[in-house]
């Protein structure tokens, strides 16, 4: 009997730090803002909480105001380090898959296969009420849709210098980075999602069918999923090795950054036709997902 509880204690030991590696840890930053891009708000430091490194883990569950996406009204999100933020669960799918989807409500600034723990990349998330980022992301939506909207609650998810996936990590090998950010923005009523793109170097991890220098394969997707199977929007580029090139783009007359709003049945962006979208079908999605790699994901070592 006590060889019995030992396995078991064992076991249950086992199966807590598996969840809590896939999950990620997350702790409060420290120190000033870190450097970025012009059209990137600040993040980083002390403004942020800062997860630590893993590969296909999330936030955890985080409470907040309710958000208007997609005609219904969500109270909590994940950020998962793959390039999402999801409302329903938390999602560790490493390869991108053709919206529309039935199974994840996503928002995916650049879904692809991210690994903290491969260099100093890291991911940053907070909310935020503070006036000085609520006038400027007010003016932001403003320009953009030519309206006299003001927010009154923000998130803030942004991917700093992550790099691909990959299990030969040696010392010398300096992985390309990206680094890009989402922010919710809302009144309660209308809701907006804004995209900013600082360096894309990579679309594709290995596991993806990515090679060493994390291009081709299946390449990462820019877009919303309503998670009804039907509604969905996907950005020019997606899934091809053109979405590299989104950090060039704009649809609001500021290069590396999107402006969409999010809270209606529709994904609305300001300027449609201008890097706009396509609704595809879903026997197009399903055929797009017979080529995804299926399996378990191999195991990258720690970084030399």
């Amino acid at each position: 009997m006590y060889v019995l509880r030992i396995c078991f204690a064992l076991l249950v030991l086992c199966v807590v730090l598996a969840v809590g590696r896939r999950r990620g840890h997350s702790r409060r930053g420290s120190g000033p803002p870190l450097p970025s891009p012009a059209h990137l708000c600040p993040f980083g430091g002390s403004l942020d909480t800062e997860m630590d490194p893993n590969d296909d883990g999330n936030s955890g569950r985080l409470r907040i105001p309710r958000f208007p996406f997609f005609g219904r009204r969500y109270r909590s999100l994940y950020v998962n380090t793959n390039g999402l933020i999801s409302f329903n669960q938390p999602n560790a799918d490493y390869t991108p898959e053709w919206f529309p989807q039935t199974r994840d409500i996503l928002i995916a600034p650049y879904w692809a296969d991210a690994d903290t723990r491969l260099n100093e990349g890291r991911v940053y998330y907070r909310e935020s009420k503070g006036v000085p980022c609520i006038t400027k992301l007010s003016e932001i939506v403003q320009k953009a849709f030519k309206n006299d909207f003001q927010a009154t609650w923000l998130f803030f998810a942004t991917w700093h210098r992550v790099t691909f996936y990959r299990r030969d990590n040696t010392a010398s090998f300096r992985p390309p980075v990206n680094t890009f950010q989402t922010i919710l923005v809302t009144n309660g009523r209308e809701s907006y999602v804004v995209f900013n793109y600082g360096d894309i170097a990579w679309t594709t991890g290995e596991a993806s069918g990515g090679d060493e220098n994390g291009l081709g394969g299946t390449p990462a997707e820019v877009g919303f999923n309503a998670g009804d199977g039907t509604r969905y929007y996907t950005q020019f580029g997606s899934l091809t090795p053109d979405i590299i090139d989104i950090r060039t783009k704009t649809n609001c007359n500021t290069r590396g950054r999107f402006v969409f709003r999010v809270d209606g049945r529709e994904i609305l962006s300001p300027q449609p036709t201008l890097y706009g979208y396509f609704r595809g079908d879903v026997s197009r999605s399903r055929s797009a997902m017979r080529g995804k790699p299926t399996g378990k994901k191999p195991e990258a070592p720690a970084a030399a």
